[in-house]
């Protein structure tokens, strides 16, 4: 009878640390939170304001603020000048994989959200007529 307890705390037990996962910070989150980041391959880190719908990356190198808008795919300095596109040290893959986490995230929003009821009569035919009465 013991041996059952045991198996079964050990199961649970186990259970419950494999379902713990951490979070990786490498890898582009699926619904940022705003200030949430992500660092990419070359150690740029891309912090999500969730206002301005856009990430503000902080270059490795020292190249300066950028700001991405993924809705846009459009690129600014920090001053808000737009780009006529991606700062020299973004790489192509960093930005698939931006918007691709993004499409996610429209598609799935679009998804979600409820189209309003379509207006229908609520208790039925009123057996009236509508011509007058002669």
């Amino acid at each position: 009878m013991k041996t059952n307890y045991l198996l079964t705390a050990a199961f649970v037990t186990l259970l419950t640390f494999s379902s713990c996962k951490e979070k990786d910070p490498n890898k582009v989150p699926e619904n940022p939170k705003d200030g949430q980041e992500y660092k990419d391959d070359n150690n740029n880190r891309w912090v999500w304001n969730s206002l301005m719908g856009a990430w503000l990356i902080r270059s490795a190198m020292g190249g300066g603020n950028h700001y991405y808008y993924p809705a846009t795919n459009k690129w600014t300095d920090a001053n808000g000048t737009a780009l006529a596109g991606k700062p020299s040290y973004i790489t192509n893959t960093t930005v698939n994989k931006v918007q691709q986490s993004y499409k996610a995230n429209s598609t799935a929003a679009k998804q979600t959200t409820k189209s309003s009821p379509a207006k229908r009569q609520v208790f039925g035919k009123t057996g009236r007529t509508s011509s007058p009465i002669s």
